[in-house]
């Protein structure tokens, strides 16, 4: 008995989540528009697609035995960035402080 309630419990609140999309509320999404780039807008973001490309490339040849490999360019490049600009020594001084 306690299935069977479960399962028609389960059936209406399934059709009642069903809902009519022929009319929907949201609004049409605007028409794509073009962002125009400085030529040093451009290089950086050339700089960093070749970074990409390179990471991954090289991840990939020294990963022989798992060729199944997930990396993010853009989290490496995010790293390698903070540590130019001093974020993490910064970090570590503070900690040795306190």
């Amino acid at each position: 008995m306690l299935k069977k309630t479960i399962a028609a419990l389960s059936l209406l609140s399934i059709l009642a989540a069903c809902q009519n999309d022929e009319n929907p509320s949201q609004p049409e999404p605007k028409p794509r528009q073009d962002i125009n780039l400085t030529r040093a807008e451009q290089e950086f973001m050339d700089k960093g697609t070749d970074f990409a490309f390179r990471f991954f490339d090289q991840v990939c040849s020294t990963e022989k035995e798992k060729p199944n490999v997930f990396v993010s360019p853009l989290s490496a490049s995010l790293c390698l960035s903070m540590i130019t600009k001093g974020l993490l020594i910064i970090r570590l001084l503070r900690c040795r402080m306190y």
